[in-house]
């Protein structure tokens, strides 16, 4: 009979939880595209995650929230009269794609901003209480007194930026020197934040079936260009509301997992290079399934040819890894992706206890899959 390393996972308990020790840091930029104006959020938009915190855009009642305090994410995320961003469901998607930090969002998106607001240096005449308003670079130091509250929690690790409206010929703008100016912005929250390291910068087309704004989609196509890491998210195929400004909510909702989506795929090219490893929660082609008459027995493989050939499979109450890298990072965690115990192998074989029924996430170094308890 083979001999295992054993722990109990005692659920709720302090001693046994790492939940989300480590934070990721992402900037919310823009106007009222970014800040989810006139998408109204359903039940699915409110849903709560611990792992996803925002900080404080300004006082609000409902939902409660306090300036520059974190709360506990939920839309919206800017103005208390504001809806679903972008920001919302890029964050959901990350937490149903394993994403192993607390995520904290840091709201600067104003409805109706032009880039102007957002430069150093530049003043910007604009009726918002944090600003000393028409003081030079008013907006760009009310943003970077933001940031760097959220970085004592943790690195910045990429900006959410949709912006251009306020900026077209049509609406009065400059398109022409739009790209530069956005080029001063990402280049001096770096200087001034001291990030010597690659930060994807993603930025989001405007609407293409809207004649003035999508003439500023071939001017955010040369952000790659000028600002390294720049990925851009298309909007084809998302839907303006009833003002024929602003996208739906379900439009939102579809751009947020495209941020996602785009941040994730640029992660994993980069891994080499990044501090947070992304995985995708999915079920092994190879799982096979075994019923007996108390518990479900699920046997699961690591198909990662880039790690051992670990294998795992429950027994009665008992989750089994055999198999494991020594140093191995071994995480086990609830469906929403909540870590309840985490730690490192020491020895090639473990056995834990698991003391309730329920799905559960198993991940072994940058590998994750899917279990069953059944009692």
């Amino acid at each position: 009979m083979k001999k295992y390393y054993s722990l109990v996972l005692i659920f709720f308990l302090a001693s046994f939880t790492n939940a989300f020790a480590e934070w990721s840091i992402f900037l919310l930029i823009g106007q009222s595209n970014m800040a989810g104006m006139a998408a109204t959020p359903s039940s699915i938009d409110l849903e709560e995650l611990q792992q996803v915190r925002v900080l404080g855009f300004k006082d609000c009642s409902n939902p409660s929230r306090v300036y520059n305090e974190w709360d506990i994410a939920s839309p919206p995320l800017h103005n208390c009269t504001e809806g679903v961003g972008p920001g919302d469901w890029f964050a959901k998607t990350l937490v149903q794609e394993g994403y192993p930090d607390t995520i904290g969002l840091v709201p600067v998106a104003i409805s109706g901003a032009g880039i102007d607001l957002f430069r150093k240096g530049i003043s910007y005449s604009y009726n918002y209480t944090p600003f000393e308003n028409n003081r030079s670079g008013a907006g760009y130091d009310w943003m970077l007194t933001k940031l760097r509250k959220a970085l004592e929690k943790g690195n910045l690790k990429g900006i959410l930026f949709h912006q251009g409206e306020s900026d077209c010929s049509g609406w009065g703008g400059n398109p022409t020197t739009w790209v530069s100016r956005v080029e001063d912005v990402i280049s001096d929250i770096k200087a001034d934040l001291n990030i010597d390291y690659d930060l994807p910068f993603i930025a989001g087309h405007l609407s293409d079936t809207e004649n003035n704004f999508k003439q500023m989609n071939p001017y955010i196509d040369q952000l790659p260009s000028v600002i390294p890491n720049t990925l851009v998210v298309s909007s084809q195929g998302l839907l303006r509301g009833g003002d024929n400004i602003h996208f739906t909510t379900e439009s939102q909702r579809t751009f947020g997992k495209r941020y996602a989506e785009a941040f994730l795929n640029w992660q994993k090219e980069n891994s080499s290079s990044s501090t947070s490893i992304s995985s995708s929660v999915t079920e092994s082609s190879s799982s096979e399934s075994i019923s007996s008459s108390s518990t479900e027995m699920m046997f699961v493989r690591s198909m990662d040819l880039e790690s051992s050939m670990w294998n795992a499979y429950v027994n009665e109450s008992s989750l089994q890894i055999e198999n494991i890298s020594i140093g191995s990072t071994i995480q086990i965690m609830d469906i929403q992706g909540n870590v309840l115990l985490k730690t490192k192998a020491s020895s090639k074989e473990y056995s834990f206890l698991m003391n309730r029924s329920g799905s559960f996430l198993l991940k072994v170094g940058n590998k994750i899959q899917r279990f069953n308890i059944n009692k």
